[in-house]
């Protein structure tokens, strides 16, 4: 694991110097330094390693730091976001494949609730995520791909949480709020967001945790975050009933571990993860 984040790592380092040095508006989905620096925050993240995502969080952010007011958001648009939307850097998304898709295809898709709770009263995000016009649950709308398919690429809200969270793990509580509120100022309506007095580490990392499960939602964020959730002793556990049998997946369990996809396994000779 150790050698496959250094290669991702050492690969990054190289293409930074090999890219376009800004975000190309009309050409998204190529990468540049932003990009890379970026991509490069959200490996150390993985890592757990709070001091270089901060540090990439912020060299990124030094050279594009643009953020959308939803107050200019149509909340009732299904596809509420352009794929040139000012947010994002590098543009990529989910396939066909993953049925993690909006309403227009899976309308039987439904949001957890737990989730949805965890939105304010005057948060607009919840309108704009997500939607219950067709099934009367709330379904997945689209996302800054522009299109159905829910965005993975990277953006800046990503790198506001994640330096952050870097700098409540390292105790800066001031510089972390800053960023937490600057990002939220543009999520609620105007006028009614109230930045919550904040005085320890702990409560800065519950509030900015929290944050990046509301703010990054069907991003395929989650699972990398619960994983170090769980090193650093949160103990989620997560459980979901299909046809009446509850199915539990436990603190630091071997299932986290993703398959390797079966042609790997045939062409590298490999042997599979244990799980």
């Amino acid at each position: 694991m150790q050698e496959t984040c250094d290669t991702m790592l050492d690969y990054r380092d190289e293409a930074e110097n090999l890219v376009h040095a800004n975000v190309q508006y009309n050409s998204k989905n190529r990468p540049s330094k932003p990009a890379v620096l970026a991509l490069k925050a959200r490996v150390y993240l993985s890592m757990r390693n709070y001091d270089k995502a901060g540090e990439f969080a912020d060299r990124a952010l030094q050279l594009y730091d643009s953020l959308i007011n939803y107050n200019n958001v149509d909340t009732f648009a299904l596809l509420p976001f352009s794929i040139k939307n000012s947010e994002t850097i590098f543009q990529s998304h989910f396939n066909i494949e993953t049925h993690i898709l909006t309403a227009l295809l899976f309308p039987e898709v439904i949001i957890d609730s737990g989730l949805l709770k965890l939105y304010d009263a005057n948060d607009l995000r919840a309108r704009i995520y997500y939607t219950n016009l067709f099934s009367g649950q709330y379904n997945l709308k689209g996302s800054y791909s522009g299109l159905i398919y829910p965005f993975t690429g990277m953006a800046t809200d990503e790198l506001y949480l994640i330096r952050a969270e870097a700098n409540a793990f390292a105790n800066n509580i001031p510089e972390a709020m800053s960023d937490i509120n600057t990002l939220l100022a543009n999520r609620y309506k105007t006028g009614t967001y109230n930045p919550p007095v904040i005085n320890t580490r702990e409560e800065a990392l519950k509030l900015i945790r929290d944050e990046r499960r509301k703010e990054l939602a069907f991003r395929g964020q989650r699972w990398p975050d619960l994983r170090r959730f769980n090193i650093e002793g949160e103990n989620i556990q997560l459980r979901r009933v299909l046809n009446s049998q509850t199915f539990t997946l436990l603190p630091n369990s071997n299932l986290y571990t993703l398959p390797l996809p079966p042609e790997i396994i045939t062409l590298g000779n490999l042997q599979q993860n244990e799980r």
